[in-house]
């Protein structure tokens, strides 16, 4: 397993970075776990872009980490960190408002029912 394949299996959420160093053209491509390579969907982007693989960036156990195929320009970095945090900050926001959204779902009426039920007269005898 190459270092690539060990950041995006450890990481809790991770991005392959394709880029074009020469034109400063990058993307982050939301990784599945385990697989440093983005889905199929975005080859074409990636060919038609002329982009090659740079690197990983993943959060393991809260901590921004990086795997990179070449070094990087400080600029590069610095850029491409802040776009990893606007995609971190993007789904967190969505896990947050899927989580509000059910927890401002109504309960079920199962206590009420129960305390009518308490009150009803028993008819044993």
């Amino acid at each position: 397993m190459d270092k690539f394949e060990q950041l995006s299996t450890a990481a809790s959420y991770a991005v392959a970075i394709f880029g074009n160093p020469a034109r400063e053209d990058f993307a982050l491509f939301d990784l599945t776990k385990g697989t440093p390579y983005p889905v199929e969907d975005h080859k074409r982007e990636i060919a038609e872009r002329a982009l090659s693989f740079c690197g990983v960036i993943g959060i393991v156990q809260g901590v921004p980490r990086t795997a990179l195929a070449e070094p990087l320009g400080e600029y590069t970095v610095t850029a491409l960190s802040q776009a990893f945090i606007e995609r971190v900050e993007a789904a967190v926001t969505a896990v947050e408002g899927t989580l509000t959204a059910v927890l401002a779902t109504p309960a079920d009426d199962s206590i009420g029912w129960c305390e009518r039920l308490h009150w009803l007269p028993d008819t044993r005898d």
